[in-house]
């Protein structure tokens, strides 16, 4: 009897260990405004004034909602956006590289850092971090 239930209990655990393994990035990620501004603070010299003004509610409202093949990213504020179809064209245990059919300007490098990853905008020079969340 006991093995009939361990054997149940792994017959019903495994593909759910092995569907997290094929879609790290399911759930519901939220941007991380502590962890982003000290980034920023970091890595450039900015007036008090330029900080003040990120600081100012700026972070922390992104919210990127991801299943296996579809990413929503959009405003705590706003209603959900339309879904778009991604693809992990590379996977690593530092990073993932997210692509988008069809938008070859979109390709985002997700890096790990613990349990968030942190996305670098090239243009501004620095990381927008992201964690995982569970919203109401």
């Amino acid at each position: 009897m006991k093995t009939s239930a361990v054997i149940a209990l792994l017959a019903l655990s495994g593909p759910a260990l092995c569907e997290a393994a094929d879609c790290p990035l399911q759930g519901t990620w939220k941007s991380d405004a502590p962890r982003t501004l000290a980034d920023i603070a970091a890595n450039h010299a900015m007036s008090p004034r330029a900080m003040s003004a990120l600081s100012d509610d700026f972070f922390g409202h992104m919210v990127h909602e991801w299943t296996c093949t579809e990413l929503r990213a959009g405003f705590d504020r706003d209603s959900p956006p339309d879904a778009v179809a991604y693809q992990v064209a590379e996977q690593s245990a530092e990073s993932l590289l997210v692509t988008f059919p069809g938008e070859e300007e979109a390709d985002l490098r997700l890096i790990w850092e613990g349990e968030c990853y942190k996305i670098r905008f090239a243009e501004r020079q620095y990381h927008e971090y992201f964690c995982p969340t569970e919203l109401p």
